[in-house]
């Protein structure tokens, strides 16, 4: 469990379209600004990976954008990195 303050760099949930489908995220849950680790998956498994969970436990999700080491990566360095636009 972290504070949202101790998590890298995050988009919301709202925001995934801004990344690749392909990008490596690791995925929180927020709840009284407390940030709870839920998976590592890429941006297109969210939708399968959240419908089998009640997101309405949470205020918000966040999204982190990792590297192949599952290091975090700046957010416009990801919105970058798989750039097709």
């Amino acid at each position: 469990m972290a504070t949202v303050r101790e998590v890298y760099e995050t988009i919301t949930i709202d925001e995934s379209n801004k990344l690749h489908p392909e990008q490596w995220i690791k995925v929180y849950g927020v709840f009284s600004n407390r940030c709870d680790y839920i998976i590592t998956c890429q941006v297109y498994q969210l939708e399968a990976v959240l419908s089998s969970n009640q997101r309405n436990w949470w205020d918000d999700i966040l999204l982190e954008p990792i590297d192949e080491e599952e290091q975090p990566m700046p957010v416009q360095e990801a919105m970058k990195k798989y750039s097709y636009f």
